[in-house]
């Protein structure tokens, strides 16, 4: 159908593909398109190393370097002073840049579809290219480390931070009695630690950080934060009560419910 219209083949899978983001089967094809995807982006970052050289890469460092360096400071500096001036925590901005630190493999789709089509030669794709290896390998240090940079500059993070009501904290359903038990993570495991320390009249309440799960657990009645279990400004005032002034002894026990790997 996608020939027939005039686009091509990638156009008519794209097409199809947004078609069926707001339909619910979205999550079931793409659990069962994950190992074919994966499989098959192995093969077109083959394809797109084919057609590079080490000469292409030699005289392309310098401005690659260039494009690497705003990439990994100014997106995540532009996305924390965006997150910023939306009333978002300092914590939330910063990990949010962490994540962006990179460029996209889009961009080697674009790249490979302009070489193709004769608007691109090999040094712009060389450039892209070694960005895109750069980016790729200190973004995945930063983020695993983006816990120890924050503690280590929460100071200068700390003087970030906006007085005025955050974000997150319209998430934060508002009670009056400080809970026993916090639940980091609701899945699956975490909605069962609830639903039976609930049943059992104990006050408990669910974290995470996901703000649609937080929602989705208030509007069937759990007491539910938004909140991040490594999150030290949270842990500190996870059990404030209405009144941001108001101190009480938080939780005493904590149910680590993430499914986050071992150290």
């Amino acid at each position: 159908a996608a020939e027939s219209a005039g686009f091509s083949v990638e156009m008519g899978a794209f097409i199809a593909g947004i078609s069926l983001a707001g339909r619910p089967p979205r999550q079931m094809v793409a659990a069962r398109l994950t190992s074919l995807r994966d499989f098959l982006l192995l093969f077109f970052f083959i394809g797109l190393g084919a057609q590079l050289e080490v000469v292409d890469l030699r005289h392309q460092i310098v401005p690659a370097l260039v494009l690497s360096v705003f990439v990994l400071v100014g997106n995540p500096v532009i996305i924390l002073v965006i997150m910023l001036a939306m009333r978002f925590r300092t914590r939330t901005a910063f990990f949010s840049g962490v994540v962006l630190a990179q460029i996209s493999e889009f961009s080697f789709i674009l790249m490979a579809m302009g070489l193709s089509l004769g608007h691109l030669d090999r040094d712009d794709l060389a450039t892209v290219t070694l960005v895109g290896l750069i980016t790729f390998a200190v973004s995945t240090y930063l983020y695993t480390y983006a816990n120890h940079i924050y503690a280590r500059f929460h100071p200068i993070f700390a003087r970030l931070e906006r007085s005025t009501a955050h974000y997150e904290e319209q998430l934060s359903a508002p009670t009056s009695a400080l809970p026993e038990v916090l639940v980091f993570g609701t899945g699956r495991l975490g909605t069962v630690v609830l639903t039976r320390l609930r049943d059992r009249g104990i006050n408990v309440w669910g974290i995470d950080f996901d703000p649609t799960t937080v929602r989705h657990l208030q509007s069937i009645g759990f007491q539910a934060r938004f909140g991040d279990a490594e999150d030290l400004d949270f842990i500190a005032t996870a059990a404030r009560g209405p009144n941001r002034d108001q101190h009480g002894s938080r939780g005493r026990y904590r149910v680590d419910a993430t499914a986050r790997p071992p150290p």
